[in-house]
């Protein structure tokens, strides 16, 4: 809206003097048009208009007084006021300082020197208490209590007051009457800026903009941070984040999302292992075995086949090494399996195959031994016997008296003869056919005092042999289990 003149002079004065509230020479609310505090300026802040500087330095707990530069339309945020540093008081034609007009804090970021320079600050409004103090200029701050009775001002300066500060205003409006009317034009006489609007947004893209009456405020958004003019991503996936164990993170500007690992299923921040064995996605081939882990699978192909269980074909056990069948069998392959088949004249479950012994006489004409008094465990006892007398013949042992000679040699007096025999050697496979064998007759520690060979057959399931006479009498032909 349009100020008049009068409105304006009136505005100028009570900004400029704040008479109501002070209580020293025109302390730090005071402005000085055409003077400058070097070398304690920490920030410079643009703005679209004067008063904007007065409300940038309230918001910010370090700020003690501050310069409005007419010509770049920016303000100088100082950490110190012209009373506590005169000395750095200087001309400065470009410049308007302003003291802080809301009350200063005193804090551990910007301490005093001494209690002295904050008596200066403050005037006759400090009041006796602790305040922060780095004595030695270091960076070390320190908690001091500060008596502000002592250096106070005089009767005479407290009544003189109104007057010194009438002559300094009057001075310093006639002397920078140029300076003030660039002040007042720069306001332009308009209503408030908004900001946030097109092209007067300041703020970072990522950042929210508020519009207040003279000034705004830039926040970064969720998932960014910064001061709102600059503002970065967080990367939200580094240290503790929202996934879950079995999830993997993933930053994106501004947030960040959560994928179940492979396996398993869920939103990311709660993840269930996968059962892909009751699923019914079918990864394993269908002549595989399913084992299911914690996160993963397995696939075993089964018994008869081959691959890595996602693939599996069928093993050919009838091929070369493959083949566990009888070298008298014939193999059949199947899927998965195989079968054996004896061969004809054979027998047996194609895996072992035995002659047929239909056609061998020896295996159906021979003669049986039963009597238990044979086997090599039965000790004489009384006269001994002798098979001098058995008829030459094929003979099988069945019964009681075993099914076969033994194959080691047993002590003597044994089979109820005094001299007992053994088969020097192994008994036949049925592909060997008829063969000899030397059989052995122990006597005085000698296992093969004498000897004698007959024939042996393997007829299958048993054992036939042909005996011809023993070497000397009171000897027997021994048999065992």
């Amino acid at each position: 809206m349009a100020w008049n003149s009068s409105f304006l002079i009136l505005l100028a004065s009570l900004y400029l003097m704040d008479f109501s509230t002070a209580k020293t020479p025109c302390k730090t609310k005071v402005s000085v048009p055409g003077m400058a505090l070097k070398g304690f300026v920490f920030k410079k802040v643009p703005v679209t208009a004067p008063h904007m500087c007065d409300i940038t330095c309230e918001k910010d707990t370090i700020c003690q007084s501050y310069h409005y530069i007419i010509g770049e339309k920016s303000c100088e945020l100082n950490t110190r006021t012209k009373e506590a540093r005169p000395e750095n008081f200087q001309p400065d034609d470009l410049r308007f300082y302003m003291g802080r007009v809301g009350g200063r804090r005193s804090i551990p970021e910007l301490p005093a020197l001494s209690c002295q320079e904050i008596k200066l600050s403050e005037g006759e409004d400090s009041i006796s208490k602790k305040y922060w103090l780095d004595p030695t200029n270091v960076g070390s701050s320190k908690l001091v209590y500060c008596d502000m009775k002592l250096g106070g001002k005089s009767a005479y300066q407290e009544q003189n007051y109104f007057t010194q500060c009438l002559v300094y205003l009057y001075t310093s409006l006639l002397s920078n009457f140029f300076t003030l009317s660039q002040f007042f034009l720069s306001i332009n006489f308009q209503s408030d800026i908004d900001e946030c609007k097109g092209i007067n947004n300041v703020c970072d893209k990522n950042a929210n903009c508020s519009n207040t009456v003279g000034f705004y405020n830039c926040t970064c958004k969720e998932g960014f941070t910064g001061d709102g003019h600059s503002c970065s991503d967080i990367d939200e996936c580094r240290g503790n984040h929202s996934c879950y164990k079995n999830a993997e993170c993933k930053n994106t500007l501004g947030s960040h999302v959560c994928e179940c690992l492979a396996g398993y299923t869920g939103n990311g921040q709660n993840c269930t292992d996968i059962d892909e064995c009751k699923s019914s996605n079918d990864v394993c081939d269908k002549n595989a075995n399913y084992s299911n882990t914690v996160g993963f699978y397995n696939c075993t192909c089964k018994e008869g086949f081959t691959g890595d269980g996602h693939s599996c074909s069928d093993i050919d056990e009838c091929k070369g090494s493959n083949t566990v069948c009888d070298v008298n069998a014939n193999c059949t392959n199947t899927e998965g399996s195989h079968n054996c088949t004896c061969n004809e004249g054979y027998i047996g479950d194609g895996k072992s195959c035995q002659v047929m012994f239909a056609s061998v006489e020896e295996c159906q004409s021979y003669s049986s031994l039963t009597s238990v008094d044979r086997k090599s465990t039965i000790p004489k006892a009384g006269s001994a016997l002798c098979d001098n007398s058995l008829p030459h013949g094929w003979y099988r042992f069945q019964g009681a008296a075993g099914t076969k000679m033994p194959t080691t040699c047993p002590p003597t007096h044994r089979c109820t003869a005094d001299i007992s025999s053994w088969l020097n050697g192994v008994h036949p496979t049925v592909a060997e056919g008829q063969v000899n064998r030397q059989v052995c007759f122990h006597w005085s520690s000698n296992c093969c005092r004498w000897s004698t060979y007959i024939q042996v057959r393997n007829c299958g399931s048993y054992y036939v042999y042909y005996f011809s006479g023993v070497p000397t009498c009171n000897t027997r032909y021994c048999s065992t289990e």
